[in-house]
Order: C-alpha cells, then sequence, then structure tokens
C-alpha cells in the first residue's frame, strides 16, 4: 500500500515553530496591555528579527552576529533613544506615571469629612461598649468583650446619652485600637464611620470621583474622555491639564483655574526641555563651564598620563636585570590599588586643615592652598590624581611597544647626533602613538565620563554662584547631570536633555581632534639625517 507522504505544515517543526511565535505574541500582547511600549516594540522588533534569522534561509549568515547586534540593541543603542525620549518630556519626580495611572492613584485618594464623633470606651466589669457624641447626638454600641479576635464590626445605635459607666483604663484602651481600631463602625443612617485618632471617629470619603457619563459645560460643549474627575471636597470639576502636566481644576468654559493637584503625569513636550537650556543665563552659562572643564579635563588627563607613562617606560627600559624590574613594580602599584581608595587617601592627605600636606606646607612655606574648596586649586588636584590613576596602564601597554622597536633606529638617530630628548620626541613618541591609538581613544572616553573621581573627591564643590540649578566648578558633565536628576527636584527631562547635548557638542569636538590626530602628528614629519 502507497504511503502517504505528511503535508509540510504539519511537519513537526512547523509545530515548534507555530508555538514559538504564539508565544512570542503572547508575551508581546501582555507588554502592551501594561503600557509598556517602548519594551514591546523592542520586543516585537528583536523577536522577528530573530525568526528571521534563524528561521529563514537567507538569514543563515547572520546566525553567529545576532547576539551580539541583539546586546548591542538592548544595552547600547536603546539606553541612548531612550535618553533622548525622555528629554522630550517632562518626566521628573513630580511627573513619573503616565495619565491613566495617575487618575487611579487620584482616585484613590479620601478625606475626612466634616462631623468628627468623639468616642469613650465604657467599661463594666468585663464587658465594654463604645459611646460616641456629636454635639447633642450620641450613640451606643452592641456590648463586647475582649478576650479574643473580634467577629464581626461594632454597630452603633442612637442613645445612650444618660449611660454613665467608668471609662476603660489605658491599657484596655490600647487593647481596643489594636482589636477594633481598624473596625469601620456603622450608623443607624448606614453611614461609616472610621477611626481617624485616639479620640475621633468620622466618615472617610473619596476625594474624587470619575465622571464616566463625560461633562456638559455652560458653554454647551461636551466633556467625555473618562479622565474628567469631580472634588468631592470642594465640589470642583478638574481635567488634565497637557500643557503643564497636573489635574486642574476647570471653569464652566472649560478653562483651567486653581492650584495644580499633585501627582503629576508625563506628556510629551518636543523641544521645551532644549529651549529651557538656551532661554534660562543661569543655565546655560554653567553648563557650558562645565562643557569646558569636562573637554579640558579629558585631554589634559590623557596628555599627561601618555607622557608621563611613555617617559616612565623609557627610563626604565635603560635599567637592566633586576633593577629594571623592580622600578616598573613600583611604577605600577597605583594601577594595582583600587581607585576608589587612592582617591580617599587623596582626599585626607589634602584636607585644608588636618591634611598631612597642609601641615607641612604650613610649617615649611606658612601656607596650605584650599585644595577642597579653590576652584583653581581643586581642579589641578583633580588633574594630577586622574593622570597619577592613568598612566600605570598606558605605562604598561608603552613597555610591550617599546620592546617590539628595533634598536636600529636609536643607533642611526645616535649616530645622526640627536641626543636623548630628541630621540624621545622624534623617535619614541610618533612610534608608540599608533599603535596606542585606540587605547588612549577609550581612555579619552573614561576620562569624559569620570564620574567617581570627581564624586569622591569633592562632590564637584565649590559651588558656582551664579548656577540654578546648583553647578559645580570641578563638576564634570555626567556629575552634573546627576546632581540635577538626582537632586532634591529630580528633574530626569532636563537631565537627559543637558546629557544629550552636551554628548553630542563633546562627541563632535572629540571626533574632529581625532580626525586631526589621524594625520601624522608634526613630530613625525620632520626626518632626522
Amino acid at each position: 500500500m502507497k504511503r502517504i507522504a505528511p503535508l509540510p505544515y504539519l511537519t513537526w517543526r512547523f509545530g515548534v515553530n507555530l508555538i514559538l511565535v504564539i508565544a512570542l505574541l503572547v508575551l508581546f500582547g501582555v507588554l502592551v496591555w501594561s503600557q509598556e511600549y517602548v519594551f514591546a516594540l523592542v520586543w516585537l522588533v528583536l523577536s522577528v528579527s530573530a525568526i528571521w534569522v534563524y528561521g529563514v534561509k537567507s538569514g543563515q549568515a547572520y546566525r553567529m552576529l545576532f547576539p551580539a547586534l541583539a546586546l548591542i540593541a538592548c544595552f547600547a543603542l536603546l539606553p541612548l533613544l531612550f535618553t533622548v525620549f525622555i528629554s522630550t518630556t517632562n518626566y521628573s519626580s513630580s511627573h513619573l506615571r503616565s495619565l491613566n495611572s495617575t487618575v487611579e492613584q487620584l482616585l484613590q485618594r479620601t478625606f475626612i469629612g466634616e462631623h468628627r464623633y468623639q468616642y469613650q470606651l465604657l467599661v463594666d466589669g468585663d464587658i465594654f461598649r463604645l459611646k460616641l457624641r456629636y454635639e447633642d447626638r450620641t450613640y451606643l454600641s452592641q456590648s463586647f468583650a475582649m478576650k479574643a479576635a473580634p467577629s464581626e464590626s461594632l454597630r452603633l445605635a442612637a442613645g445612650g446619652a444618660n449611660l454613665f459607666l467608668p471609662e476603660a483604663e489605658l491599657e484596655q484602651q490600647v487593647l481596643f485600637r489594636q482589636m477594633y481600631g481598624d473596625l469601620p463602625l456603622q450608623l443607624p443612617s448606614g453611614s461609616v464611620l472610621t477611626r481617624i485618632d485616639f479620640k475621633h471617629y468620622a466618615q472617610v470619603l473619596p476625594k474624587y470621583r470619575l465622571l464616566d457619563q463625560g461633562l456638559m459645560l455652560s458653554n454647551g460643549q461636551l466633556v467625555n474622555d473618562a479622565v474628567t474627575l469631580f472634588d468631592n471636597q470642594t465640589a470642583h470639576y478638574l481635567r488634565p491639564n497637557l500643557q503643564t502636566g497636573f489635574f486642574q481644576a476647570i471653569d464652566g468654559e472649560g478653562k483651567f483655574i486653581g492650584p495644580q493637584v499633585n501627582p503629576g503625569f508625563v506628556v510629551w513636550q518636543g523641544g521645551e526641555q532644549y529651549q529651557t537650556i538656551f532661554a534660562q543665563q543661569s543655565l546655560w552659562l554653567p553648563l557650558l563651564r562645565v562643557l569646558f572643564w569636562t573637554l579640558l579635563f579629558a585631554v589634559v588627563s590623557l596628555l599627561g598620563s601618555f607622557m608621563l607613562g611613555l617617559l616612565l617606560a623609557q627610563l626604565t627600559l635603560l635599567q637592566r636585570g633586576w633593577k629594571g624590574f623592580a622600578y616598573r613594580l613600583v611604577l605600577l602599584l597605583p594601577w594595582a590599588i583600587p581607585s576608589f581608595i587612592t582617591i580617599l587617601s587623596f582626599k585626607v592627605l589634602l584636607m585644608p586643615e588636618s591634611g598631612e600636606l597642609a601641615i607641612l606646607l604650613n610649617h615649611l612655606v606658612h601656607f596650605a592652598p584650599d585644595w577642597l574648596n579653590q576652584p583653581s586649586s581643586a581642579r589641578l588636584v583633580l588633574l594630577g590624581i586622574s593622570i597619577w590613576l592613568g598612566y600605570p596602564y598606558v605605562m604598561l601597554l608603552a613597555l610591550a611597544c617599546l620592546r617590539r622597536l628595533p634598536n636600529d633606529y636609536y643607533e642611526s638617530a645616535a649616530l645622526s647626533g640627536y641626543g636623548p630628548v630628541r630621540r624621545f620626541y622624534y623617535l619614541t613618541i610618533p612610534l608608540t602613538f599608533k599603535p596606542l591609538k585606540p587605547v588612549l581613544l577609550a581612555l579619552f572616553a573614561f576620562n569624559l565620563h569620570n564620574f567617581s573621581l570627581v564624586y569622591l573627591f569633592n562632590q564637584g564643590m565649590p559651588v558656582m554662584a551664579d548656577a540654578l540649578p546648583l553647578a559645580g566648578h570641578t563638576q564634570l558633565l555626567l556629575n552634573y547631570v546627576y546632581s540635577i536628576g538626582f537632586s532634591e527636584q529630580q528633574n530626569f527631562a532636563l537631565a537627559s536633555a543637558i546629557t544629550t547635548f552636551g554628548l553630542c557638542l563633546l562627541g563632535a569636538i572629540a571626533y574632529g581632534a581625532w580626525r586631526w590626530l589621524g594625520k601624522d602628528p608634526a613630530w613625525g614629519s620632520q626626518a632626522y639625517e
């Protein structure tokens, strides 16, 4: 009997792929339902790309490369795009939620009613009764005992004004609060009371009510968008102000009046944060100072580390045997010690009054600079510490480069009359600079974002007098952005805008400088005889 071949769409591979696609779509739907639209979009793009790479024959060439590209997209490209996106919103400590989430939070708010009932806990042996009084009205609960956990809430009945029993002692009142304090009381009218303090019960009412049926304004306009609230306490209607990101009361024509209601919600504002940067002198002027100091710090630290590391590597190679090994071992010690220990050690040594270096200078010259609070002195110290931490790494790589250089170059230069300084300038620097360019680029990028050095040494102090938000004379761009994003105001949107603007500006300058350095250095253009 002839066997019928199974249809292609009934093979086991198709079934596995179908289950995988369904699982991916379900997870995508869960992310969308949770209002995580960015992550849902990223998940969809990565899922479709993975299905194409590993499921289609034309994508086989990218199978080994896809995991690396996916990681780059998730941990490098996505944070950059997310930072740019935040800079176009009003995201801050007072605007953390979406509009719908803010509505849900406001609907959970309550307020205490006007009528406050003073209560007394009366005792008759082992039996207790709760007595409430408001103006000329009195209510009395049923008798209850406090020997076991309460099985039901207390019910109130009108009367009891002429019931005079001794009031419970303090221990019994504390026990009552523990057992019955969180249980509501029901008045004969049906109103529910909640204990609000040690002596009073009152109605706890919802502050806001969502108008599901919409609202008709006095000008005849119908508002029906499921986000209009009614304030039960003030009898005002509230609407979301999409310009400020807060709920505000409206008048009969729908215009916003009255104060803003916290918390706010996130709204898209386009380039408003960037306009704020350039519109306020107290913001853009300190920002330019911070950017200039950041670039200067990165360049000077890079050149200082390169020159010092290369010079020390050249000098240690002149020593043969165990002496050269000992010198290299000692000079590489700053790299072996954790950087935060080195930074804090320098901070202790340079304390204006109690630091050992300050004491020594006071004894020798009767003067010690305020290394931590004077802008120029603090910047010089930060540059020195940065060079101190960076030169061992350059020195180690320079040693490897110098060992591979032929001695014929130096011998020819010596025969031509070039001394040690000229040989270092015309031979050592150009021959080691090109091989070390990738390392120097990484070191330059590290110096641009050397957050820990500034933060641990002096937190970017001293403060600029005309800066608002606050900025420090020694703050790098990352420290400045951190102080804005995680200060009391926590303006994440402004911090993201400054980050985007600063990185674009510094990146363009750094790229132009690196293209210039990519040409033949000036010191290499002059050939020795």
